[in-house]
């Protein structure tokens, strides 16, 4: 099983320094570098260590390996790699180490490369060690604190937003941060509203040619975000000859002006985008989630947290399998239709049979197990 990770983060590449041994998981890479990425070359995302499995070209997508037995480079004076230790990997030395600080966390030590190469027991003179590295090890792995378990919140990212999480179950989540509030469990939550600054903007004077991976372009009067807001999010063309062309966003930055923003994009623009052209930039749909309004829906739906998540806190949103999800006031569910947001929404994230003519309204799954007003019913989500 493996997870999708959709980011670019900017690595320098260190040829064959860990060798992968067996077994393991993955995760998605895009190489957004001029150069071949080696196998083997450490990589580090926050706290997310991993290796590509097999070289990835430069501007293509690979593989890298973030869990599973590998063998590093250690100091011949480093002790406190015995068997069953933690490790941690020393960016700056590349090297393994028992040493934690600053170090990312890899895993438990398994066994020693002797000298001739051969593994056994460990020593401290060996040069090279066996390590099963954890990404999603308890009080280690992807961030401080940070695991995959999908019923964990933190205060900083342990993953790229958007985010897979595939469970044997058939359940699948997503990688998502709450917004300005605070949010609760089994209650249907719906990606940001766009901001119009950003939506349907003539490119006046900032025309941009095909093969470009970095660009600048317009925004209205008065924009204002936090740098990278827009990572992992869209940039969409709107008209014109390439209407419909979308790029993933990297990172983002707006300049000392508020109508310029800097743009890194995970490839290059296929296609030119001329100054008479209009673009849109949507965030990534997982980003500064809401729940959905009692009224009407305002955004897409994005996910249903299995906990209470704090304002602004990073977590896991369920959008495909069997998910509690509480029942509206006054709606009655049926085993077997369709759940959504009701014609006469009360509560707001709550469902109800979706009734509208052509299911007008966002259809959510299809209802497994009913329950009382106010309480959750089991549905089988189908947002993906």
């Amino acid at each position: 099983m493996s997870e999708q990770i959709n980011i670019t983060p900017t690595v320098t590449p260190t040829m064959g320094i860990v060798q992968f041994d067996h077994g393991g998981e993955t995760v998605r890479y895009y190489n957004n570098s001029a150069n071949e990425l080696p196998a083997g070359t450490p990589i580090i995302q926050g706290d997310l260590f991993g290796v590509p499995v097999r070289p990835i070209p430069p501007h293509e997508w690979g593989a890298l390996m973030i869990e599973g037995s590998m063998i590093f480079p250690k100091s011949a004076t480093d002790a406190g790699l015995t068997a069953g230790a933690k490790a941690y990997w020393d960016n700056i030395n590349l090297i393994a180490t028992s040493t934690p600080g600053a170090n990312t966390y890899l895993g438990k030590v398994e066994y020693g490369l002797g000298a001739n190469g051969t593994p056994g027991a460990i020593a401290t003179a060996d040069t090279g060690v066996y390590i099963q590295v954890e990404a999603a090890a308890n009080g280690g792995g992807l961030s401080t604190g940070g695991t995959l378990d999908v019923f964990a919140t933190s205060a900083t990212a342990i993953a790229p937003l958007g985010t897979i999480r595939d469970l044997p179950d058939g359940r699948r989540f997503r990688y998502a941060q709450a917004g300005a509030s605070n949010i609760t469990r089994a209650l249907m939550q719906q990606t940001a509203v766009a901001d119009s600054k950003f939506l349907d903007i003539t490119q006046t004077g900032h025309a941009q040619t095909a093969g470009a991976f970095s660009i600048t372009v317009l925004c209205t009067t008065g924009s204002a975000l936090a740098a990278n807001y827009f990572a992992g999010g869209t940039l969409l063309v709107t008209t014109w000859t390439n209407a419909g062309d979308e790029y993933t966003i990297a990172s983002s930055s707006l300049e000392s002006t508020d109508t310029l923003l800097d743009l890194v994009l995970n490839e290059p623009l296929r296609n030119a985008i001329a100054a008479t052209d209009k673009i849109s930039i949507l965030p990534n749909r997982w980003k500064n989630t809401v729940v959905v309004p009692a009224t009407t829906a305002t955004a897409a739906p994005a996910g249903v947290p299995l906990v209470d998540v704090t304002a602004a806190n990073y977590y896991w949103a369920q959008t495909k399998g069997n998910a509690p999800l509480i029942v509206d006031t006054g709606d009655t569910l049926v085993v077997g239709g369709k759940a959504g947001i009701p014609a006469t929404n009360a509560v707001a994230g709550a469902c109800g049979t979706a009734t509208a003519t052509a299911y007008a309204f966002p259809v959510y799954g299809t209802v497994r197990w009913i329950a009382a007003a106010g309480e959750p019913a089991l549905i089988a989500l189908e947002l993906e």
